[in-house]
């Protein structure tokens, strides 16, 4: 789903790195927002979240740049339907700047 956001074309270039190493962490998503394919502007992270939270150390060093997606409760109807979580997705996303 991330992926195919990726390939549209927005005023920024998004890239989604699945499980990849950051500084000390490891995010489930790494998120890469550029202007152009050289600059990268903000590097972002997703925590998906069913039974372990990140630590308190770990959301302080991301701050306001890691969504904790808790999806513990989530139907499986939830989880399909690609369209709403792209909604959901796409704003905290654009909302980053230098």
């Amino acid at each position: 789903m991330l992926k195919s956001i990726a390939r549209h074309h927005f005023a920024y270039d998004f890239e989604f790195i699945m499980e990849k190493s950051y500084g000390q962490d490891r995010p489930d998503i790494l998120v890469t927002k550029a202007v152009d394919k050289n600059e990268v502007i903000e590097v972002m992270a997703i925590e998906i979240i069913d039974t372990h939270p990140p630590s308190d150390e770990k959301r302080e060093r991301w701050n306001n740049r890691m969504l904790e997606l808790v999806i513990t409760n989530w139907s499986d109807e939830i989880i399909g339907d690609y369209p709403s979580l792209c909604g959901k997705l796409m704003p905290w996303l654009v909302s980053f700047d230098k």
